[in-house]
């Protein structure tokens, strides 16, 4: 039973939750970081991620830090090799951040030097190995490529704009510190083939049932680019601490406008509570990471 659970938690990591990986890495370093015990702890990690000539992003999981689900990781590429970034909302056993590096690069199987750096809140480094892991590439089915008749019925002036936007969120204003949006510094907006605006305060690539926003959709065939989407819930909104049976108005506005290589959008997302005027504000500068 436990030989079918290994290889079956192996096949599954490829999938990472729906999404197709091309790169995946496993290994295992000692770490010093655990505070209920006196001998290190041996942690087994694994990492899901694709990547582009400059950088790359996917999932991390371990069997230590990230007992309680799957973090985000993003990193760089070059002709020195690879770096990976996980950094945890709140600090594990005093991690913060964990930090892979490898001189490996291309696409390649078998084992690869890793070196692994574990650091506090305040940023000292607590492990430090130097240790091996094993590296996988696969090719990705070719029918993965997005429908090209998506994004275009009924999308007017936004066709072509889906897809999944990162950057900076500014707090404007919170009345009663309501919101906390930016706490996971993972979060991400979205236009969805569906005409539907969503924000997840803490995206992972290829990972279900997010924790999610969904605020509203636009009109048929917007004449323009600029957007006013008002959309109201009772339910709870994740990363905020509005009074939980009250119902919420959310409201997206701002204005998408396309540079060389990307689309881009500026405005500002507020949510209020209709029952007792509780309100927070962000000013957002956002531009496409991953195109629909």
């Amino acid at each position: 039973m436990s030989t079918f659970l290994v290889l079956f938690l192996g096949l599954l990591s490829f999938s990472a939750f729906g999404q197709q990986y091309k790169h995946y890495l496993e290994g295992s370093f000692s770490t010093a970081a655990a505070i209920d015990t006196i001998e290190p702890v041996i942690v087994n990690y694994n990492i899901n991620w694709n990547e582009t000539s400059s950088s790359l992003q996917g999932v991390y999981r371990d069997n230590f830090f990230s007992k309680d689900g799957p973090q985000a990781v993003t990193g760089t590429v070059s002709t020195d090799g690879r770096t990976f970034n996980i950094i945890f909302p709140l600090s594990v056993n005093e991690v913060k951040t964990i930090t892979l590096t490898s001189v490996q690069t291309g696409s390649a199987s078998g084992s690869v030097p890793i070196t692994i750096v574990t650091r506090n809140e305040v940023g000292a480094p607590i492990d430090a190995p130097n240790t091996f892991a094993l590296m996988t590439t696969r090719d990705l089915p070719r029918d993965n490529t997005p429908d090209d008749s998506t994004c275009i019925i009924g999308f007017g002036a936004l066709t072509g704009f889906c897809g999944l936007y990162n950057g900076t969120l500014r707090e404007i204003a919170d009345t009663r510190d309501r919101c906390n949006l930016t706490s996971s510094g993972n979060a991400r907006f979205e236009l969805a083939t569906d005409t539907f605006f969503n924000f997840y305060p803490n995206y992972l690539a290829g990972v279900t049932d997010l924790a999610v926003h969904r605020i509203g959709s636009f009109q048929p065939s917007p004449q323009n680019t600029s957007i006013n989407i008002t959309g109201r819930t009772c339910e709870i909104l994740p990363a905020t601490t509005f009074v939980a049976d009250n119902c919420k108005v959310m409201n997206l506005s701002g204005i998408f406008f396309e540079q060389i290589t990307t689309v881009s959008f500026t405005g500002t997302y507020s949510i209020t509570d209709e029952v007792n005027g509780d309100t927070c504000s962000y000013g957002l500068n956002l531009r496409r990471e991953v195109p629909y």
